[in-house]
């Protein structure tokens, strides 16, 4: 009888430790679902056109150039794997654009992850920065202008979502172009307007 009483005891402990990580794994998933909707997108992290809380150990955009900035912990498992794809990349996009990892860990600590993992791109550890540009969950990643402004951001786990926050960012900066180009056609024709030539 208590050998049957144990075996019923350790199957129920058993069951209960799959029911914990089923209902983890769900909330994980409802997690990566409800965050990749536009609304949810739109709600965390800095907005979009404002600047960005820039302040050192945190990169100084270079002139000229997008900066990205990818969010992550070595705890986190979608961020690790992201980083053969962020390696990548950053290799392709070299020519326009800055990629760094953004790590919640110490100075020491991130360059140990760094190594660990082969991430290629530079690598910061500042544990309070994910609050201040309110990030929630990772990777997630923002697209700098040359100003510190954020041009794009997205929660991103491969390659294609990469591409794709950049690809927000580049058409953010030729719409903003236009419209400066515009503005300037409008403000002159004005000008000539409030200015109009003397007949002799």
């Amino acid at each position: 009888m208590s050998g049957l009483w144990l075996a019923s005891y350790v199957v129920l402990w058993l069951l209960v430790l799959f029911l914990g990580v089923l209902v983890f794994i769900l909330f994980h998933e409802l997690g990566v679902r409800v965050l990749h909707t536009s609304e949810a997108t739109t709600r965390d992290g800095v907005p979009v056109g404002e600047p960005a809380p820039l302040r050192p150990p945190l990169p100084v955009p270079s002139p000229d150039r997008l900066t990205l900035l990818v969010f992550g912990s070595p705890q986190c498992g979608p961020c690790r794997a992201l980083v053969p794809d962020l390696n990548v990349f950053a290799r392709r996009q070299r020519a326009t654009l800055d990629a760094w990892f953004i790590s919640s860990e110490t100075p020491d600590g991130v360059q140990l992850t760094k190594r660990e993992l082969g991430l290629e791109v530079p690598a910061v550890g500042d544990r309070s920065a994910a609050n201040e540009f309110k990030v929630r969950v990772t990777p997630f990643a923002f697209v700098l202008d040359d100003h510190g402004v954020v041009l794009s951001k997205a929660l991103v786990n491969h390659e294609a979502a990469l591409k794709w926050v950049v690809d927000q960012a580049r058409t953010a900066q030729k719409n903003a172009t236009v419209l400066a180009g515009v503005a300037t056609r409008t403000a002159d024709q004005n000008q000539g307007l409030s200015h109009p030539m003397k007949g002799g």
